[in-house]
């Protein structure tokens, strides 16, 4: 089973201020999909939708984020580091495993509030060594853009068409 990762897209762009008047601004938009061939491709899309005119896309990027919580809220992005600890029962020693969560908080404390509440039920002990506030623009999941060829069906639907 192929999974999606989360993408860091840096684009330069005119973008119009409350007044009308166009500034040249860089900003970062975190994209989900599978290939940096999709995350260039809904990049394309977005910001088509965002504003239309000329945009020079600078970076794609492969992040290290597994998981992304958004609020209806327009809050700010934060990069939560979580330390799973767990016992391994063959070598008796304790194992460590980290991964990175995007939660939309308010500020630091709301988003390790936030994390605190979404790990409360994981039944493993954790720590979380850092909060730290991060530049996205907007966080766009896979479902948000139409990048997918036609016809296209993706393994996980086909996998679970034959197990049926």
């Amino acid at each position: 089973m192929t999974n999606k990762f989360w993408f860091n897209c840096r684009v330069r762009w005119k973008k119009p201020d409350a007044d009308g008047v166009e500034s040249n601004i860089t900003e970062q938009y975190l994209l989900e999909a599978y290939t940096y061939t999709e995350a260039e491709t809904g990049i394309n899309q977005v910001m088509s939708e965002l504003g239309g005119g000329t945009f020079q896309l600078l970076a794609i990027t492969k992040t290290n984020i597994v998981e992304v919580h958004d609020t209806e809220a327009e809050g700010m992005w934060f990069k939560v580091k979580l330390s799973m600890v767990a016992f391994d029962d063959e070598s008796g020693k304790e194992k460590q495993s980290s991964f990175n969560m995007l939660i939309d908080a308010e500020n630091v404390r709301d988003a390790y509030d936030r994390a605190k509440g979404i790990m409360k039920d994981s039944g493993t002990g954790y720590v979380i060594p850092s909060v730290v506030y991060t530049k996205f623009a907007d966080v766009f999941r896979a479902a948000d853009f139409d990048i997918a060829p036609e016809g296209f069906v993706p393994v996980e639907s086909v996998e679970e068409t034959q197990e049926s």
